[in-house]
């Protein structure tokens, strides 16, 4: 269990986009980490925290209730949420992450350098 989770985030904007929860699913043979309201695929997440213990078993009735098919089995989906899960614990609150998936198909969640928000030029006279 963790109080934190991952939303989406954009690297061009520098900030999160949505409200939504990011997972990784099972997309076309193989896995993909989406946004939940979406279902559009991620590269980047940010580590918020959600105020409340969060589950796989919360995880995966998310995944549920957005439509998506679940892995060809359960048990596969449940490992995989939980190998995600217990990724997030060593992340801090604001970091952000590319996610993805090593060789043997373990959640991998790769600590990016947070961008410069950018302002733009700003000509005071």
């Amino acid at each position: 269990m963790t109080k934190k989770m991952l939303v989406p985030f954009s690297m061009e904007k520098a900030s999160p986009v949505g409200k939504s929860f990011v997972a990784p699913i099972h997309d076309d043979g193989k896995m993909v980490f989406v946004s939940l309201s979406t279902l559009k695929p991620i590269e980047f997440g940010a580590v918020v925290y959600v105020g409340r213990d969060v589950s796989v078993e919360d995880v995966f009735a998310k995944i549920v209730e957005s439509g998506t098919k679940v892995l060809p089995s359960v048990d596969e989906q449940i490992s995989v949420l939980q190998d995600y899960l217990d990724c997030l614990p060593k992340l801090k609150i604001g970091d952000v992450v590319r996610l993805g998936f090593d060789s043997d198909g373990s959640v991998q969640l790769e600590k990016q350098k947070k961008p410069k928000p950018n302002k733009g030029n700003r000509n005071l006279p």
